[in-house]
């Protein structure tokens, strides 16, 4: 956001994101051979990040810029957001080899949304009472199917109670990623029933891109066997995706253009040359029958 007289630059990086919780379901059918199928689910609703320039800058009123575009006119109040979801779901086969070894292969889809969001309301206004609210918003959503190996190793088993443990995956995936850009203005007038909102323009623009992805994932971890058909597990997992269409990485190939002039261009490119990084502590029950 800036004017003729300063300026304030705000990168994707600058987006604090909150430590959130998900759900994981592990179920595990062991063989009298030895084989073990894996069935595991894990998922994140939303991560969410909002940045408020009202008070970021010694004045309120700007221009918003995207990579040095301007996607308004002179602004007040903005706001940025940004909103990440991540789903998980694989099967695996195992088959121990080794007392601290058990080597998997086996099949993963995950399901990666990313959204972004800037919105500030027009100034100085044009008609009193009568506020413009401009909207620019970017979503994401990969999709990634692929084939994954790895290998499950037991770091500390001396026949007591406490386990240590880590595993390692990776794996080359299929990644159908889809990307919606649009820019929209409301009108918003005060009225005797209250605010009154009506959509002055809006402007869209899609794009569908085909891009192999690579993912790996590390944990580390301890079991505590309470009986033997029950256990206390805990640890840290880390998940790292190489490759994605993340929402603040399409404003460089994503042009909207100015809904309310005729003509003005409008085209969307998916960007999937992104990366993210994904960790965080986990505890689990583990009951066996």
């Amino acid at each position: 956001i800036g004017d003729d007289e300063q300026s304030l630059q705000i990168a994707a990086d600058q987006f604090e994101f909150d430590m959130e919780a998900g759900p994981e379901i592990h179920l595990m059918f062991l063989s009298p051979q030895g084989w073990q199928a894996e069935l595991r689910y894990f998922g994140v609703a939303s991560w969410e990040s909002i940045i408020d320039l009202l008070y970021a800058a010694p004045s309120p009123v700007g221009q918003l810029l995207f990579d040095g575009q301007g996607q308004s006119a002179l602004v007040r109040n903005p706001l940025l957001g940004c909103e990440s979801e991540l789903y998980s779901t694989e099967f695996n086969f195992r088959r121990p080899i080794a007392p601290w070894l058990t080597p998997m292969i086996g099949f993963r889809w995950v399901e990666l949304q990313e959204a972004y969001a800037a919105a500030a309301l027009e100034r100085p206004a044009v008609v009193a009472d009568v506020d413009r609210l401009h909207v620019v918003a970017y979503e994401t959503h990969n999709h990634l199917y692929g084939l994954q190996c790895g290998a499950d190793l037991s770091l500390l088993n001396r026949g007591g109670p406490l386990r240590i443990n880590s595993s390692i995956k990776g794996g080359v995936y299929f990644n159908d990623a889809d990307l919606v850009a649009a820019r929209e203005s409301f009108t918003i007038a005060s009225g005797p029933d209250g605010a009154i909102v009506e959509t002055e323009s809006f402007r869209e623009a899609v794009d569908e891109e085909s891009h192999v992805s690579f993912l790996s994932e590390i944990t580390f971890g301890a079991t505590w066997q309470v009986r033997n058909w029950l256990a206390f597990r805990g640890g840290w997992q880390l998940l790292w995706l190489e490759g994605v269409a993340m929402a603040p990485e399409q404003l460089a190939t994503t042009v909207l253009g100015d809904p309310r002039m005729d003509g003005s261009p409008s085209e969307a490119r998916a960007n999937t040359d992104g990366s993210t990084f994904y960790h965080g502590p986990y505890a689990s029950i583990e009951v066996v029958w």
